[in-house]
């Protein structure tokens, strides 16, 4: 999923939040992106492998990651706090685009620090602690 955008942005320069912020819903006057006002482009992106929770763990270490999960659910749409471990909630339809910033393996659940985009009156201000597990991971992340 995210792959497409990356791929995009390595082509064409890509606005500054401050100056093209993201407002979390449909623009009546439509999309707001100007291509002379571009001021960055990636410079390439890498994959990890969704099979492997190391993976995705040294990759958060350099940075973070976008990635999808399936957000579908209820009961990830009015998490408040806590350690999301509900797997029998999610499914793996990966529907929505987020971003794993980083990892805590140290207590008896390990989790992923994800951000969300719906703002930070949803969740811990906007994120959401993610079970880690084997496989494609909690919510198919």
């Amino acid at each position: 999923m995210p792959e497409l955008a990356y791929l995009y942005s390595i082509s064409q320069p890509i606005m500054l939040e401050s100056d093209y912020p993201y407002l979390g819903e449909e623009s009546s006057t439509g999309c707001g992106y100007v291509k002379g006002q571009g001021k960055v482009n990636a410079q390439g992106f890498q994959s990890v492998a969704s099979e492997n929770p190391f993976q995705l763990q040294f990759a958060v270490l350099l940075g973070p990651v976008s990635t999808g999960i399936d957000a579908a659910s209820l009961e990830f749409q009015l998490y408040q706090s806590g350690i999301f471990t509900d797997a029998v909630a999610c499914g793996t339809d990966l529907n929505h685009a987020i971003s794993v910033v980083g990892f805590d393996a140290t207590g008896d659940t390990p989790y992923y620090i994800v951000k969300n985009s719906w703002g930070a009156g949803w969740g811990e201000d906007g994120f959401v602690k993610m079970a880690i597990t084997g496989g494609v991971g909690m919510c198919g992340i």
